[in-house]
């Protein structure tokens, strides 16, 4: 289980590494930082809270929203709690349940 665990944060970290350089600032963000950099972070934030709360339910059945916000507080040095990764986990669940009804 380990290796299992291992792997999966080893594949996590290479796609939101990947994710993190196609962020493209303040334009799409629904509500845009005064600094681009900050609008970065804050993307790079949802981004990572989404990605690993469905990659954690996926692969772990559960999606460790306390875990995922400890990790995601790391990476952006943004504080993040588990009632964040909630709302994000829920919002992206939504858009694809819509996604998925309008092809």
């Amino acid at each position: 289980m380990p290796d299992d665990t291992e792997r999966l944060l080893d594949d996590v970290a290479v796609s939101l590494d990947q994710a993190a350089r196609k962020i493209s600032g303040t334009r799409q963000h629904r509500n845009p930082a005064k600094k681009p950099r900050d609008a970065e972070r804050l993307e790079l934030r949802r981004l990572a809270a989404g990605v690993l709360a469905a990659t954690f339910r996926q692969n772990l059945n559960q999606p460790y929203h306390s875990h995922v916000a400890t990790i995601v507080t790391v990476l952006t040095d943004i504080d993040t709690d588990a009632d964040y990764v909630k709302k994000v986990e829920k919002r992206e669940r939504r858009a694809v349940a819509v996604r998925g009804q309008n092809p």
